[in-house]
């Protein structure tokens, strides 16, 4: 659908019809008997400025009446009456409206948290114990963790007792989980780590993978992107241990560090460019403890030597990334939250707040009733009378909502069937989050309305998309479709225009046939000889792609030189084709000097029939809607 309004909005200049309407509002024309208030064509008017590159007022007037009288057209054919635009437009509001629906001050909350956490990252180690996914264990895990906690608060070696009790794969390193930044983890665990101090060690909690002790070893300032270049040396070297020292001393002494890396790495593909590694980030593919070491480095020259199994390496910090500011970095934490398990703060957050504004209570003890009944085909709804929750001031009985738990009960026994759910939920649990679905569907729907009615940004979006949806479905009946689908219509307008489409040379007209080896292309050529020219495709297409497809490669049109390698060298006698998947090829054809039919020069005349079929329907609109424009008004719009 994307396309759909790409190719539509390319078309018609993108002119959204997003402006709000107001009884007082002076009216800068009137079309087809609606009125166009001075705030809605202000405001499109500078909202495509670049697009139609700042044309004055009495100008863009012109594009915008043209897209006015088309969604008048629209309107008139009653395509906005369809089930299939309903269809469309109802799930087009629903997705404009998600943007809208969440708590923006906790969202910008989070914004900043983030933005203040990704400034430093924190060296951690911890203990886990798993919590079975039924949570069915928790007690027991909750019971070990708490004791290992009082084995620590009494001076129990942390690494030695994350070594013999922790569920995490860190246990083979004391529970050591190296430098963690923001988003690196879970939202629960990096809460933890970043509140708590150099030292210390956390109380036990909670995680979706079980319980957690967290020790914080050290904080320090994230580098942004550091950019480095090094030098290597091989230990297979005999006086390598010598080279190193001379080179650290050299370096010590002030000597160029690209000088000494062209001269002396033995990485030689690096070594030409002055040793240069380019920019590290935390996503590269190299080892961690490399990555370690480079983000230790915190001034430009600083140098570190890396001593290990594949030799040694000298590394020099070249650059730093700068600290992007909290507006220009907005966009990509905006992202990442809506990626994270933070989404899930701002949702429950945005629920918790639409409860209390519309007044909502739960009787939970009226949910428990449903246990019994969840899985019986016929209940009586009538006597599912009991209160169930109170909603706007008004009380709501059981029979709202088993419908919706009937249904949902339904899907969930089918996909369990189809083994779509790896742990089938209890009775009891499958309710409490069907009626937290329930409850935010009530919510969101309430808000919605609400927003449609109050939110003026949001009646302008949804404007916008029900005049493209229209002018996009109007415009294919009225312009595209014609013009590729009435080709005895578009045949007709060639010929009237004959003299407009003419070539400046001869071009080759045919077939080029490229084939994977000569016993394929004997076939061709026999197939070639025996059959006629407008034949061969077809018969190509059924005697060998049918068995070999991949055997062969089929184009025909009109091919002007520089347009086709096969065709450069057999008929034009210029330049080689090559090809290793198809090495060998042939044509079938013959040159002409003018177009003989419209299909010689389909796509021209096809664009320039549209652009004809365009300027008639205006023509005729204009015609038949009449237009009046208000000068005076019009002459005090302002442009940005």
């Amino acid at each position: 659908m994307k396309n759909k309004f790409r190719s539509l909005f390319a078309l018609f200049l993108a002119i959204p019809l997003n402006a709000v309407s107001g009884d007082s509002e002076e009216i800068v024309m009137t079309i087809n008997k609606t009125d166009v208030t001075k705030s809605e064509f202000e405001y499109i008017y500078n909202k495509n400025s670049k697009a139609v590159d700042r044309k004055s007022i009495y100008e863009y007037v012109e594009l915008f009446v043209n897209y006015k009288l088309k969604v008048e057209a629209a309107k008139e054919a009653k395509i906005h009456e369809s089930p299939s635009y309903l269809k469309e437009f109802s799930s087009y509001k629903d997705q404009l409206a998600i943007p809208y629906l969440r708590d923006k001050d906790k969202e910008q909350e989070l914004l900043m948290e983030a933005y203040k956490r990704g400034k430093e990252e924190i060296h951690a180690s911890h203990i886990l114990i798993k919590v079975a996914e039924d949570g069915s264990d928790s007690l027991d895990a909750f019971n070990k963790i708490s004791k290992i906690y009082e084995e620590i608060k009494s001076g129990a070696d942390f690494s030695r007792l994350a070594q013999d009790n922790s569920d995490c794969m860190s246990k083979r390193n004391g529970g050591d989980l190296g430098f963690l930044q923001v988003f690196s983890t879970i939202y629960e665990f990096e809460n933890v780590i970043y509140n708590t101090k150099i030292g210390e060690i956390s109380k036990p909690f909670r995680s979706k993978f079980g319980y957690h002790i967290v020790k914080v070893h050290e904080r320090r300032k994230v580098l942004n992107a550091p950019r480095v270049a090094y030098i290597y040396i091989s230990k297979s070297e005999p006086k390598y241990q010598g080279i190193v020292d001379s080179l650290m001393l050299k370096i010590k002494m002030g000597a160029n560090f690209a000088e000494l890396a062209k001269k002396h790495s033995m990485d030689m593909v690096t070594a030409v460019n002055g040793g240069d590694l380019g920019i590290i980030d935390r996503n590269s593919s190299y080892p961690i403890d490399f990555k370690n070491h480079v983000y230790s480095l915190s001034k430009v020259g600083d140098v570190k030597l890396i001593d290990n199994a594949i030799g040694v390496q000298i590394i020099c910090l070249t650059s730093v990334g700068v600290q992007p500011t909290f507006q220009e970095q907005k966009a990509e934490l905006l992202e990442k939250i809506k990626k994270s398990d933070r989404e899930k703060e701002v949702g429950v957050s945005y629920l918790n707040a639409l409860k209390t504004k519309y007044g909502f209570e739960l009787y939970e003890k009226s949910l428990k009733p449903f246990e019994k009944i969840i899985n019986e085909k016929d209940v009586m709804i009538n006597k599912l009378n009991s209160p169930l929750y109170e909603f706007k001031g008004n009380m709501y009985p059981q029979s709202e909502f088993y419908p919706y738990l009937k249904e949902q009960k339904a899907r969930y026994d089918y996909a369990y069937s189809k083994g779509g759910q790896k742990k089938k939920m209890s009775d009891k649990q499958f309710i409490e989050k069907a009626f937290d679905s329930y409850l935010t569907k009530l919510l969101i729907a309430e808000e919605r309305l609400i927003l449609e009615q109050d939110c003026t940004e949001f009646k302008n979006l949804i404007q916008e998309y029900s005049d493209g949806l229209l002018l996009f479905e109007i415009s294919s009946k009225e312009v595209w479709d014609k013009s590729s689908k009435d080709t005895a219509a578009l045949s007709k307008f060639y010929q009237e225009h004959k003299a407009d489409y003419t070539w400046d040379s001869p071009k080759f007209k045919g077939v080029v046939i490229r084939c994977k080896n000569d016993s394929v292309l004997n076939i061709v050529e026999q197939i070639i000889k025996t059959t006629p020219l407008d034949s061969v495709v077809s018969k190509v297409n059924l005697l060998l792609r049918k068995k070999h497809e991949k055997l062969v490669k089929v184009d025909e049109g009109v091919f002007p030189q520089g347009a086709n390698k096969v065709v450069d060298e057999k008929i034009y006698k210029i330049g080689k084709y090559t090809d290793d998947k198809y090495p060998v090829a042939t044509v079938v054809g013959s040159m002409q000097s003018q177009p003989q039919s419209y299909l010689d020069i389909k796509g021209p005349v096809t664009a320039d029939y549209q652009m004809y079929l365009e300027q008639e329907w205006i023509k005729s609109l204009r015609s038949k809607y009449p237009v009046k424009l208000n000068k005076k008004v019009l002459n005090t719009v302002k442009s940005n």
